[in-house]
């Protein structure tokens, strides 16, 4: 077994393969992925190279073309479609009264374009939205976060929408307690 993190950038994930299988070890299959662009990206590779392609994510909203086999014939994807997440962000809003949603994730390089397709799909919503990022290993980057939340939201919902890895989901939800906001904070992850 041999492990990399691609850091959900299609350039590296491709690059990572190609330089794996240059260097002369042999592999049976590819196996991973689980950002859709990756596994775009590395499905064509590892195509190229006649290399089988397990992912355990890959739940494609940057791409529905991945359910194609024709178009990603040596792709097998094995995870959860995500797709559905904003229709039940729709109906838990309308629910409880959502008028605002926080966008918060760990590193804005790799969780940008994400966090801004979320946020067109709250305005789409009918939902304003803003979006913050944290230093994933920077503790005062996620208690800063946390602050500026409690300070913007003060007398109202606080709904905060996360991407981005356990990791710093759970040093967030740490920082919420640290700055005394531990009640009242409606946390939907994808």
């Amino acid at each position: 077994h041999v492990f990399h993190d691609d850091k959900c950038n299609p350039s590296k994930g491709s690059q990572i393969v190609l330089s794996e299988m240059s260097s002369g070890n042999t592999y049976i299959a590819l196996g991973g992925g689980g950002c859709s662009k990756v596994c775009a990206s590395e499905s064509n590779v590892a195509t190229s190279i006649r290399l089988p392609f397990l992912s355990y994510e890959c739940p494609s909203d940057f791409d529905p073309k991945l359910s194609d086999t024709n178009t990603y014939p040596d792709l097998t994807r094995m995870g959860t479609v995500t797709t559905p997440v904003i229709d039940v962000i729709k109906k838990m809003g309308d629910e409880y009264g959502w008028d605002h949603i926080i966008i918060v994730s760990g590193d804005r390089g790799k969780y940008k374009d994400l966090a801004e397709e979320r946020m067109q799909n709250f305005k789409d919503l009918r939902f304003t939205s803003e979006y913050k990022s944290a230093e994933e290993d920077n503790w005062q980057s996620i208690q800063q976060v946390m602050s500026d939340i409690k300070e913007s939201t003060k007398g109202k919902n606080r709904t905060v929408f996360f991407t981005g890895t356990e990791q710093i989901f759970r040093k967030l939800i740490c920082a919420s307690i640290t700055e005394g906001m531990q009640k009242g904070i409606a946390w939907v992850t994808e």
